[in-house]
């Protein structure tokens, strides 16, 4: 999985406009890294980036759907929150206390 070429601005159009050629210049980029591997791209998205106002995810049961856990809002930390996401949610589900959850807790 490779990623790259973030944007600063808010219009979708544009942002999905861009997504071929980005593709094809991070594949580019790959291929330059490891010539001798072979490589192509399954899948390409793009995504606007979420950030909360304090700069911390939200990660926990849903408000409205206690059946569904959430982890959203990482900004550009994602590998991080994910990890911390996963022993949260992982927690929750065996109703054991995680001593992170209450940083990202929806109601805070």
């Amino acid at each position: 999985m490779i990623g790259g070429f973030d944007e600063s601005f808010r219009d979708p159009q544009t942002r999905d406009a861009l997504l071929p050629a980005k593709s094809a210049a991070l594949l580019r980029m790959l291929r330059a890294l490891f010539p001798k591997m072979q490589s192509e791209t399954a899948y390409a998205w793009t995504g606007t980036f979420a950030e909360t106002k304090d700069s911390l995810p939200y990660i926990g049961v849903s408000p409205d759907h206690p059946d569904t856990y959430i982890a959203l809002g990482y900004g550009g930390n994602g590998i991080v929150f994910s990890q911390l996401a996963a022993g949260i949610i992982r927690d929750h589900y065996l109703k054991k206390p995680n001593p992170n959850s209450s940083l990202f807790r929806f109601d805070r």
